[in-house]
């Protein structure tokens, strides 16, 4: 009874954290109503219980001193038989007063059991019902009513009688439980049940018939449980709740094969071949003997060899990776990469209100600014989808909430970037040391006084032959930071942030854009290739 609140306050938790569904979250607290319930009611029974055992032991103790002072006191009984005659007189009382004591737990158990079903009916409803329903049941009384006619000293003819009465009713009981649930799922299926099949799952991951082994527990399959691992790191590293892969199974497929679907429309498709390792060639003069393939999410060649080799390409330094890690890895690249679609306004309003339970200012602060539950959701798809985690909920909305006068999309995402940038720059200069694209500063003072607000956001107001001489240097200063090794990260003014981001394409492979404002003091920075106005026109 003392942990209920807790469980009830792990459902509330696991439901603001999008673990769980309404329904799920509904169907656990009346699981944990009925649990208190019961428990309640055996608390109850169990002390009403024990203080009827308690006085028939106060009473056995009475009759047993007290019949042994009045035999050798009254009736000149010795001390011996008096202990004889009164100890078994004590002892039979004793046996005969527990026998209501046994009735009214029988009584309570009922009770307590009756308090915990939905059956409707009544209390004999309940009793028909849990009787007689089910086999085993009346074959176990029966056996066990026959044994104790069979004790030496009890009557023998209604023992057996009963037994054989319960031998009968179990022959009566059919199947009906069973047909009925066969009829059920024979029904055509209603609009409900239609309406849950046209729904779209966020996640999903198909898989052939030949990789079910994958996901049977009879094989030692790890795959669902990294699956479940895979959405809690990934909800540290961006602070998204990722949704539940629904796996299932596709007799389409082509065998060895695997797709992940992110709404419904596939987003990456691989192989993971049944008895096979992926082994990575990497830049060495290691020779695999093996199938050639490509690995899903960096593209490197690698080769899928079977696994009794696994050990030794490992020992000569290769990267063996199982089918279950190749599957796993794929996915966990997919979500990053889909993140902003994703998240769902319903995902924002669990966190929103999960921000009320630690910071309810910031939370309540929200419609008083006038920043809509569609603001904060499409503020943090932008930021996800340019792989900014949003984990530090609290700050993002202080920080849409502190700019009263501020609506357009572009201005709002700069606000909540600035807030996190410290997020930020630890993605991109883990180190303290940030290799940088700059941008000429005429050229930069340019772009800002060409900046004009249209339907979709802020754009450049430059003629075409103009733009693409700038959109020439910028690949070019692209791929000259790309040739060294390093990731290219390009930095300029916040005005022009969003503008620069959607000239680089905006993509998963696209550079990351950075903005002033974003670099923190810790930061340094080195400017490895600078877009210089003299290389596109000198005269814009």
């Amino acid at each position: 009874l003392d942990a209920m609140p807790g469980k009830q306050m792990a459902i509330d938790a696991d439901l603001n954290a999008g673990l769980i569904t309404e329904n799920e979250a509904r169907r656990r607290r009346q699981h944990v109503s009925r649990e208190a319930d019961f428990y309640g009611s055996m608390d109850g029974a169990s002390k009403f219980i024990k203080g009827d055992a308690i006085a028939a032991v106060v009473i056995v103790m009475v009759n047993l001193f007290g019949g042994m002072a009045v035999g050798v006191l009254q009736h000149g009984l010795s001390v011996t038989d008096s202990i004889a005659k009164f100890s078994l007189l004590s002892v039979g009382d004793g046996l005969v007063s527990q026998i209501p004591a046994l009735l009214i737990s029988v009584a309570s158990g009922v009770i307590v059991t009756r308090s915990t079903t939905d059956e409707e009916g009544g209390l004999g409803v309940d009793l028909a019902s849990q009787l007689f329903r089910n086999k085993k049941v009346l074959g176990i009384s029966a056996a066990a009513v026959c044994a104790l006619g069979l004790l030496p000293g009890l009557p023998k003819l209604p023992f057996l009688f009963l037994a054989g009465v319960l031998l009968i009713a179990r022959t009566r009981v059919s199947d009906e439980p069973a047909a009925v649930e066969e009829e059920v799922a024979a029904a055509p299926l209603g609009d409900d049940e239609v309406a849950l099949d046209l729904h779209v799952e966020p996640l999903e991951l198909d898989l052939s018939l030949d990789l079910l082994d994958l996901v049977d527990p009879v094989y030692g399959a790890t795959l669902l449980d990294r699956v479940r691992a895979l959405r809690r790191s990934l909800a540290l590293e961006l602070g998204l709740v990722v949704p539940l892969v629904r796996t299932r199974d596709d007799v389409l497929m082509t065998p060895t094969n695997y797709a992940i679907r992110v709404n419904g429309v596939e987003a990456g498709r691989g192989e993971a071949p049944t008895g096979q390792v992926m082994v990575l060639a990497g830049d060495g003069d290691l020779a695999i003997v093996g199938k050639p393939t490509t690995e899903p999410v960096f593209g490197l060649p690698a080769f899928w060899v079977p696994d009794a080799m696994a050990d030794h390409y490992r020992a000569r330094g290769a990267t063996v990776v199982d089918r279950s890690s190749v599957i796993v890895t794929h996915l966990a690249e997919i979500v990053r990469r889909n993140a902003a679609s994703l998240l769902s306004r319903q995902d924002t309003h669990r966190m929103v209100e999960a921000v009320r339970t630690v910071a309810p200012v910031v939370a309540e602060g929200i419609g008083a600014a006038g920043v809509s539950l569609a603001d904060v959701h499409d503020v943090l798809c932008a930021l996800l989808s340019e792989g900014v985690p949003i984990r530090d909920l609290v700050r993002i909305l202080e920080a849409l909430t502190a700019k009263r006068d501020v609506r357009d999309h572009d201005t709002m995402v700069e606000c909540a970037r600035q807030a996190v940038a410290g997020a930020i720059c630890a993605q991109h200069a883990p180190t303290n040391h940030l290799r940088a694209i700059t941008i000429e500063p005429a050229l930069e003072f340019t772009l800002l006084q060409s900046r004009r607000m249209g339907e979709n956001g802020w754009f450049f107001d430059i003629d075409g032959i103009r733009m693409e001489k700038i959109l020439r240097a910028l690949s070019d200063a692209i791929i000259r930071s790309q040739s060294t090794g390093s990731r290219p990260v390009i930095v300029c003014a916040p005005a022009i942030r969003p503008v620069v981001r959607r000239l680089t394409g905006g993509g998963a492979g696209s550079p990351a854009v950075l903005s002033y404002n974003e670099l923190v003091p810790s930061v340094t920075v080195e400017s490895v290739e600078v877009v210089d106005v003299g290389r596109v026109d000198a005269t814009i």
